[in-house]
């Protein structure tokens, strides 16, 4: 069995405290519940009755009392313990941590897994969807955190998907778990594990007279703003929010957008058709300053951001599952249509690969628009 310098530490610590001693559960007394965590009968060995014990004799009585625990394996002690004459045959011998102990150290684990996602750039979100996704994992395997079993991943995967989590999900905490492994760990061998299978779904697009609607009816010029600069932008919502006066260059009609997925920089268009609400927006403020900043001061957060869209849409009446990325999705396929080449709607929208970019020539081909049906 795999062990770690901190269980060792923890468990040198906890004979220490103990006197010396070691602890005996005899068989039937552990009651499992699903996993690592019991509660079982524990009985303190002093000497005399350990002396007993090794040579054949019956024990003297001892009290019991009945206490939380989470065990490991009977080989882990014996792994790191040897105490001589002991006959490993006669003494069910268990491994007691403390629950406050197996937590301290899943924490050690997700605090080292912060350190090195925070190295290597990764993203804030990425970086609090990984500690979760761990989080709830370590949970469920309860000990053993350092051990890679490639049924055990299976099993929890499987579960995830069982309690109606979608494909990307389940994506989402397999390369979680692939990271710890391969990057905390660093088991010596390449964990080869499949992805699930994601639905392959359409973008929920928005014609230019729905988006017009839209527009016009936010009274509020930051909100009408907003939402015109997205779609004609092509702007997550992360990046609308963030947004600074001097990413905006008036003159060439250009936004430069800072930092944005996948830590990349890029440059898009600026519709020359709101120019002037914009410069009403950057009136009197500094180059440091938000575009879109919040009443209480700071940036206006991505969740107000949703909710304007959110409201806009409702009050209209569009009976679409629109999102405010349907705004990023409209702008990509209006530039496919107006015969953009797909290339250059990449570049502005920042893929990294084309075939992202390319789901939206679905949308627009003119030979599928031209087909009539037979009824």
């Amino acid at each position: 069995m795999f062990c770690s310098e901190l269980y060792k530490t923890f468990l040198a610590l906890q004979l220490h405290l103990m006197g010396g001693g070691i602890y005996d559960v005899a068989d039937g007394d552990a009651l499992v519940d699903g996993g690592h965590i019991v509660y079982t009968a524990v009985r303190r060995c002093r000497e005399p009755r350990a002396r007993a014990l090794n040579e054949g004799a019956t024990p003297p009585p001892i009290r019991q009392k009945s206490e939380p625990r989470a065990i490991l394996p009977n080989s882990f002690l014996s792994e790191i313990f040897s105490y001589k004459n002991t006959n490993w045959n006669k003494i069910r011998t268990l491994c007691i941590i403390p629950t406050d102990i197996i937590i301290h150290l899943m924490q050690n684990f997700l605090n080292q897994v912060e350190v090195e996602l925070k190295y290597r750039s990764y993203s804030p979100k990425t970086l609090k969807s990984y500690l979760i996704c761990l989080k709830n994992y370590f949970t469920f395997l309860k000990t053993d955190f350092e051990k890679f079993d490639e049924f055990k991943v299976k099993e929890y995967l499987v579960g995830l998907k069982d309690r109606g989590a979608s494909g990307q999900t389940v994506n989402v905490y397999l390369n979680a778990i692939k990271f710890f492994y391969e990057n905390i760990i660093k088991t010596p061998f390449k964990i080869n594990l499949h992805f699930s299978k994601k639905p392959n779904r359409l973008p929920v697009i928005l014609s230019r007279e729905e988006i017009e609607k839209i527009i016009s009816s936010l009274p509020n010029l930051k909100h009408r703003t907003m939402i015109a600069l997205s779609y004609g932008s092509g702007l997550r919502v992360s990046e609308v929010v963030k947004l600074k006066v001097g990413d905006v260059d008036l003159l060439n009609l250009r936004l430069n957008i800072r930092q944005a997925k996948g830590a990349k920089d890029r440059i898009t268009v600026l519709p020359e058709k709101i120019k002037g609400q914009i410069e009403q927006l950057l009136a009197g403020k500094n180059f440091d300053d938000f575009v879109f900043a919040s009443e209480r001061g700071g940036r206006l957060t991505e969740r107000s951001a949703q909710l304007i869209f959110e409201k806009a849409l409702k009050n209209v009446g569009i009976q679409k599952a629109a999102t405010f990325h349907s705004l990023r999705h409209s702008f990509a396929t209006h530039l496919l249509e107006n015969g953009v080449d797909v290339r250059y709607v990449q570049e502005l929208l920042g893929h990294q690969n084309i075939r992202t970019t390319q789901i939206y020539t679905h949308l627009t081909n003119p030979a599928l628009k031209n087909i009539k049906s037979p009824l």
